[in-house]
Order: C-alpha cells, then structure tokens, then sequence
C-alpha cells in the first residue's frame, strides 16, 4: 500500500488495505465483494482507534479520539477515492498471478490440497476441518473464495506484506 506522508496515516486502516490485496489474489475473487470488505473493515479500524491499544485509547481525551477519528475517516476518503480511480487493473493483475486454470474434474482435489497446504502451514491442529470445508465449498468457487478469506481475515499472519521500493 502506498502511503502518504508517512505510514503513520493508515494505522487504524493498513490491514485493511492488507486483506483487500489478500482478497484480489483469491483466484475467482468478486472485486466488488472484496472492496465492500474493505470499507466494512476500515469503517471499524476508524471507529475502534484500531492502531492504538485500549489502553492506549483509554487514556485519551474525547476531543483526541474525536481527532483521530476524523482523521482517520479523511484517510479512509483518500483510500477509497484512490481505489476508485484504480478501476479494475490492480484486481486484474492479482488474479493473473495469483491465479491457474484447473480441470472441472480436478477442482475438489485442487480445494483440498489448497486447504491442506493452509492448515498445514499456519494451524496443523485444523487439518481435521479440510474434508468437511471441501464438501461445503461442493465445487463452487464462490463459496471456496469466502473459506479462503474467512482463513485469511482468522489468521492474518498469512498475509505477506511487501514494501515496493519506488525509483
């Protein structure tokens, strides 16, 4: 995520930004579910002071948490304005990288590994749950896309973060 000014802009909004490119990446992922996720997500990040701790928050003034709080909605415009204007191409790239083309026949066996790579690597106590996540997804992509990010919103330590060095 690009910041303005200073990373310290979007502490209450940064993993918001984070799950959305989380999300574009899910192979057969809905632009516009993923965006509306993210709004969701920096509609609580502002209210909630998500970058400070409560205790942090705790002892704050009102007229500090009514500044950070708009503060925070103004960058949140600025996010969400600058998404807007992207238009699809950064959701088209992700998922031209991201993604691979599987048989109909094979879309299970790919779920399960998919679900199997997962747990194994970030909660091998969960390796139990991947036959019934297959069956629920039946096949569908849709409902494999919101087991992925429901993982990835569960376990954000999933996400790898990036810093794009600018020339």
């Amino acid at each position: 995520m690009m910041t303005l000014g200073g990373s310290k802009d979007y502490k209450h909004i940064e993993h918001c930004c984070h799950l959305k490119n989380a999300c574009y990446q899910l192979c057969g992922s809905n632009k516009q579910t993923c965006d509306a996720e993210m709004e969701k997500c920096m509609d609580a990040g502002c209210e909630a002071l998500s970058g400070y701790s409560p205790a942090d928050v705790a002892t704050m003034t009102e007229e500090e948490i009514k500044k950070e709080k708009d503060d925070c909605g103004s960058m949140k415009s600025v996010v969400s304005l600058m998404r807007k204007f992207g238009g699809c191409n950064e959701y088209d790239m992700h998922q031209r990288t991201a993604c691979e083309c599987v048989d109909k026949g094979k879309i299970g066996e790919k779920m399960e590994r998919v679900l199997r790579n997962f747990y194994k690597k970030f909660n091998p106590e969960g390796m139990s749950k991947v036959k019934g996540l297959v069956e629920k997804a039946s096949g569908k992509r849709s409902i494999f896309n919101k087991i992925l990010y429901g993982l990835v919103t569960k376990y954000p330590e999933t996400i790898k973060k990036r810093v794009l060095e600018m020339p």
